[in-house]
């Protein structure tokens, strides 16, 4: 918060934020319920971990790798989100 009131306080970009939840799905090795459906990502993502974690790590590569970052910075403002 520090940060925020000084105003050195860097967002995370929408690709970081795609590639971070991907990458702590890749290393999540216990029995999860992943709910991230909101307007944080660009698309849904949910289901178990260990049974969906692939399905979920290659759809949110799948979108990294189509949209790119302009891509989903596009489509963040698209949906009117801050």
């Amino acid at each position: 918060m520090q940060d925020v009131r000084k105003g050195t306080f860097v967002e995370a970009t929408e690709g970081e934020r795609v590639l971070e939840l991907t990458e702590f799905l890749k290393d999540l090795n216990i029995d999860t319920l992943v709910d991230a459906t909101n307007a944080s990502i660009i698309t849904t993502i949910y289901g178990r971990v260990p049974e969906r974690k692939a399905n979920m790590i290659s759809r949110l590569q799948y979108i990294y790798d189509t949209y790119g970052e302009q891509g989903l910075r596009n489509r963040r403002d698209s949906l009117g989100a801050i």
